[in-house]
């Protein structure tokens, strides 16, 4: 990866609208109307591995072109420290960055998730870095519903040639990623918290519907993405936006989804939260006006987990060749889970290396994990 090409275009991020440029107190500055202040670093200052970036007016704009013009209010700061050569140093008000990369945090408000979702855009088509995003939900300031976010920009974390198929995604929302910002739009339509509450065989005192908004889910179908806040869980049913029926209900736990990944071209990557509160992820792929999941051997958890009461451990998932037990309170790696009659039956791998299937239930293992403090 050219390092000295990422760090200039990082730079002409930051620098436009920087050096002087000051967000009054009362509202929000719009960046088309920005003189953009271009930043041009001698040759010579990149042999030097770094330079130094006034970020006194805490100020973090870019107009983009063929966009329409965001508007965001930001603050920049340095959240971590790489090593001394290369890395970040805190002086003050202003920064020293190295060419080979590191960590800024951006915290800001915008009118509109759009804004952020098109300026997370271009830092990433401008191979400047991994990003992570927190959005918040709408909060009134100055009057005016109002996003806050919190971005993470590991500087030379990505290039265009190693970029990964996750890594395009582009979060619109806390919960949905996409391949373009063109797939989403926010819903604004009427009501609709208690659609379904019949259907579902549920009072509207223990349903809830939020209509988070629509995705492209393939070429010639979008969906409206809707979360349904039922009494002892959280599931999120795809609704065709055509003909209102809903297309698939997923389960993500008593947690909630993570992440619901769509492609636009009929494939969604679900990311949801069960055991020990760790992340699995499921691959659903449209068939017809369905989608079907595709099945896995497993799904992958990686964490480590306290078991609680003395375990038995089996051979298969049917439960029927005790393998070893386990005494309350060892630690064992959870490899995956295999759903089992709506349980988790979950590969583990014990202290000594040893691996099986724990069946949760005192029918079966005698035992379970610790769920909500793993570890």
């Amino acid at each position: 990866m050219n390092y000295s090409h990422s760090f200039k275009n990082f730079l002409l991020l930051i620098l436009m609208g920087v050096a002087s440029l000051i967000i009054p107190s009362t509202g929000y500055c719009d960046v088309s109307q920005l003189a953009a202040s271009l930043f041009e670093k001698k040759q010579e200052s990149y042999k030097q591995n770094s330079a130094r970036i006034n970020l006194e007016s805490s100020l973090l704009v870019k107009r983009l072109e063929g966009l329409r013009p965001s508007v965001i209010d930001a603050n920049v700061h340095i959240v971590e420290s790489f090593s001394d050569s290369g890395g970040f140093e805190e002086r003050g008000d202003s920064a020293r960055l190295g060419i080979d990369g590191g960590v800024i945090q951006i915290d800001g408000f915008a009118p509109d998730s759009k804004d952020i979702s098109d300026f997370l855009a271009a830092i990433e088509n401008d191979h400047i870095g991994k990003v992570e995003l927190d959005l918040f939900k709408p909060e009134m300031l100055n009057g005016k519903s109002t996003y806050r976010f919190g971005i993470r920009v590991m500087v030379g974390a990505i290039s265009s040639d190693t970029q990964t198929t996750a890594e395009r995604f582009i979060p619109v929302t806390p919960e949905i990623y996409v391949f373009d910002t063109s797939q989403f739009k926010s819903y604004t339509g009427p009501n609709v918290s208690k659609l379904g509450a019949e259907r579902l065989g549920l009072d509207d005192d223990s349903f809830n519907r939020r209509r988070i908004g629509s995705v492209q889910l393939s070429k010639n179908i979008n969906v409206f993405v809707d979360e349904l806040q039922l009494p002892n869980n959280i599931e999120y049913e795809l609704v065709d936006v055509t003909s209102g029926e809903p297309i698939q209900k997923v389960y993500t736990g008593q947690f909630g989804a993570s992440a619901l990944r769509f492609t636009g071209a009929g494939t969604v990557y679900v990311t949801d939260k069960r055991a020990c509160r760790s992340e699995a992820t499921r691959k659903f792929v449209l068939q017809g006006r369905k989608l079907v999941e595709i099945q896995q051997p497993l799904l992958y958890v990686g964490i480590d987990s306290r078991v609680v009461g003395n375990v038995k451990i089996f051979l298969d998932t049917d439960g029927k060749t005790q393998i070893a037990t386990l005494q309350s309170g060892t630690v064992v790696t959870v490899i995956g889970r295999a759903s089992r009659n709506g349980s988790d039956t979950l590969l583990i791998k014990t202290p000594l290396g040893l691996t099986g299937w724990l069946i949760e239930g005192a029918d079966h293992s005698g035992g379970n994990l610790m769920m909500d403090a793993c570890g």
